[in-house]
């Protein structure tokens, strides 16, 4: 058992292999509940974090969906005040972290993966989506983040820029077989270059 104010959270199991979280209002009423095959309790990282910029702290519970995949831990956010209520779900792609920009604001930045089929599991293509929270909703904002990911410096960037030279180009281009039947060398350039034209495609594209 938990306590954020006046609200009380407690875990257990919720049938089968699943567990469950939930928070209480004074009067004993679930104003939220979670389940999935594991769930992190009122996460100490993030919990108290301003999503919203009210300046109030939320609560966050981590809830698993795929039995222990690293790819399926997913973030509730949720909000106590002035009503309790869940604000959004995140987390569904390969690694999810939050982070303050320039002027203090939150930024979640969230790694998708790519198409499959085109190299092998380990090295399936992914990209980067950023978003900021607006009228408590995410909102995809990674055009505004385009420039940041596109120069030397960037950890992807510098990756694709020395995977991605003449030379690699060619053995791809002479390849005959990429994929389960191609070579770890061949997944990498085909990853990197996947990688960059779905960072590109994402960087470009406004909502609205």
């Amino acid at each position: 058992m938990g306590r954020v104010g006046d609200f009380a959270g407690s875990r257990g199991s919720g049938g089968g292999d699943d567990c469950t979280a939930a928070i209480y209002n004074a009067a004993g009423k679930v104003v939220f509940r979670t389940t999935g095959f594991g769930v992190i309790f009122f996460d100490e990282e993030h919990t108290g974090m301003d999503f919203v910029g009210d300046g109030k702290g939320e609560v966050v519970f981590r809830t698993d969906q795929a039995g222990g995949a690293h790819c399926c831990w997913v973030y509730n956010i949720v909000t106590l005040l002035p009503k309790p209520h869940r604000l959004f779900d995140v987390g569904e792609g390969a690694a999810v972290d939050f982070v303050k920009d320039d002027m203090g604001k939150l930024v979640i930045r969230l790694r998708v993966g790519g198409p499959t089929g085109f190299t092998s599991s380990a090295d399936r293509p992914y990209a980067e989506r950023a978003y900021r929270v607006k009228d408590g909703k995410l909102v995809d904002s990674t055009p505004d983040f385009g420039g940041q990911i596109f120069r030397p410096g960037n950890e992807d960037f510098d990756e694709w820029t020395r995977t991605l030279t003449p030379e690699s180009i060619k053995k791809l281009q002479a390849a005959n077989e990429i994929g389960t039947h191609g070579t770890a060398e061949l997944d990498q350039i085909v990853s990197a270059l996947l990688s960059q034209d779905a960072a590109s495609a994402l960087s470009s594209i406004r909502s609205g």
